[in-house]
């Protein structure tokens, strides 16, 4: 049995299934980008470098959503959003409100509805002050640790992952035109510092946003291709100054193999309300402790939750 942290995470993660995991990604070959072959092998793609025009096209987008000025005034921020992970057996539902601090400072609280342990509805919070994280649920704490505490923090930056992009040893590459859904576009390759993680981003070559974002996924399945549509972009004004406005994509769809996966939509975004670090202290609860009982038991619960759920759709179908 692992621990409630890296089990209870694991599965939060694939019924989101978009940020968390590091994307193995590809690189864009020919400009109809509806039919692109994406490559199996290192081999197969060409040597990272920066390219000015890669460069040129990041600046715009950064332009687009509010400028360096705003990006960089960023404090804090609140959001809330709902998100449904589809699947063959059934899709789960979840809320989720996440707040984020200069400092690296995150909290997250789930509410996942259609689950539930002995009548309770099944809801978990997880944080992160900067130096140490803990997940509570059901009444205890155990820390984040580890590889479940990077899966956690990454991708979760303050202001806009493009603010740091060289600083934090990627490459930019200028790869081809495109469309995405019939607009016209402008594709960057976004490569790691260990020549391995490759992204494509797709941006609008009219509004200088970012309109798609594609990558390759190891998981059970194998290697699938993941894209992340971004949608619905609205203007967030800044609670401490309002003549800061950051444009942001309220929508996301995500596919796997262009099929459906993930959606998200945002019901509420604050920017700069001034959190409070106690929010992202270590949350009250009784220690976690390996057993039959306590969280063991919750997470058992949970596993013959899903499994009961897994079979009920499987006799609805036949």
């Amino acid at each position: 049995m692992r621990p409630l942290s890296t089990a209870i995470l694991s599965w939060a993660t694939l019924a989101l299934a978009f940020t968390f995991a590091l994307p193995v990604a590809l690189h864009a070959q020919g400009k109809n980008t509806d039919s692109l072959v994406l490559p199996q092998k290192d081999t197969d793609l060409p040597e990272p470098k920066n390219d000015q025009k890669a460069i040129d096209i990041v600046e715009k987008y950064l332009t687009a959503i509010g400028g360096r000025e705003v990006l960089n005034s960023i404090k804090d921020k609140s959001m809330t959003f709902e998100t449904t992970k589809y699947a063959p057996t059934g899709n789960t539902k979840a809320k989720l409100q996440l707040f984020r601090k200069r400092g690296f400072k995150v909290r997250e609280q789930w509410d996942i509805p259609g689950f539930k342990i002995k009548d309770a509805p099944l809801k978990f919070v997880q944080v992160y002050d900067g130096f140490d994280g803990w997940v509570q649920m059901f009444g205890t704490v155990s820390p984040l640790e580890g590889r479940t505490l990077s899966i956690f923090v990454w991708d979760k930056p303050i202001a806009d992952f493009f603010m740091t992009w060289k600083q934090d040893g990627y490459s930019l590459t200028y790869l081809d035109q495109g469309e995405v859904n019939g607009e016209p576009v402008e594709i960057v390759q976004c490569l790691d510092f260990t020549g391995k993680n490759r992204v494509r981003y797709y941006f609008s070559q009219k509004s200088g946003l970012l309109l798609k974002k594609q990558w390759r996924e190891d998981g059970r399945d194998g290697s699938v291709s993941k894209e992340d549509f971004f949608k619905s972009y609205r203007s967030i004004t800044f609670r401490d100054n309002p003549k800061f406005k950051l444009k942001v994509a309220l929508e996301h769809v995500i596919t796997k193999d262009g099929k459906p996966d993930t959606d998200r939509t945002y019901t509420n975004f604050v920017i700069n309300s001034g959190l409070d670090d106690s929010i992202f202290a270590k949350p009250k609860g009784v220690p976690f402790k390996k057993g039959a009982g306590g969280a063991n038991a919750a997470l058992n619960a949970l596993q013959k939750a899903q499994k009961a759920k897994a079979n009920t759709e499987a006799k609805k179908d036949k």
